[in-house]
């Protein structure tokens, strides 16, 4: 009878602990975690709301038209639908998962497109990964500045921090911001670890970098489910 009254609350516990696993923390497989945020992000616009290592030689988003500069799109709302546009075509061509972008600013309606986030299967740990394409022209050197992050889980602020833009990728191995950053053309392509223990749920992020001026250099947004 000691055994049963022990036996019963302990095999209450594990089945409750079982279930609080398969509910918050057992992903799907990849390819259906892949398929979910794809058939999500064709319902949704881009949205106005992570280093880098050098993009390949057959990284392009040109659609064959003949550009100095792909980088350079002008201003106003014509210039932020070309750039849109020609990110859309890389995605495209590269059948790759759309769940983030990354502007030249944070606010309004006139922000140029400067690169995407893609999620794609992370060889490495197994699960998934974020990839960020980044392709802009810098007019000032940047000699300083800050990095700055917001993360919500389900609709609710989860983490958000700031770091010293020269110094924030210092000891990883594949570090690509090093200051001074000089002026012209940067393409880079950058791996970020999605973790396995994050539960399942909808993640947004917001991060944007300053320069030694307070000038903002660049925002991204991301929005996806695990």
């Amino acid at each position: 009878m000691t055994y049963k009254k022990v036996l019963i609350p302990v095999g209450i516990l594990l089945g409750a602990c079982i279930g609080v696993y398969f509910t918050y923390f057992h992903r799907p497989p990849t390819s259906d975690i892949l398929a979910a945020n794809r058939q999500r992000r064709e319902h949704i616009p881009d949205m106005a709301g992570p280093g880098m290592s050098k993009l390949d030689d057959d990284y392009e988003y040109s659609d064959g038209e003949d550009d100095d500069d792909v980088t350079d799109f002008g201003e106003g709302p014509e210039a932020a639908k070309l750039s849109a546009r020609r990110w859309l075509k890389f995605m495209d061509a590269n059948d790759l998962v759309s769940i983030g972008e990354l502007y030249d600013r944070c606010e309004g309606d006139s922000k140029i497109m400067l690169g995407k986030v893609a999620m794609v299967p992370d060889p490495v740990r197994g699960g998934i990964m974020a990839r960020t394409y980044l392709n802009t022209t810098l007019k000032k050197e940047v000699s300083g500045g800050e990095m700055y992050i917001e993360c919500s889980y389900n609709g609710k602020e989860l983490y958000s921090n700031h770091w010293d833009l020269c110094t924030v990728e210092e000891g990883m191995d594949d570090r690509i911001i090093f200051c001074p950053i000089g002026v012209g053309k940067q393409k880079f392509v950058k791996n970020l670890e999605i973790p396995s223990y994050l539960p399942k749920g909808r993640y947004t992020t917001k991060a944007w970098l300053t320069n030694q001026d307070e000038d903002i250099l660049g925002c991204a947004f991301s929005d996806f489910t695990i």
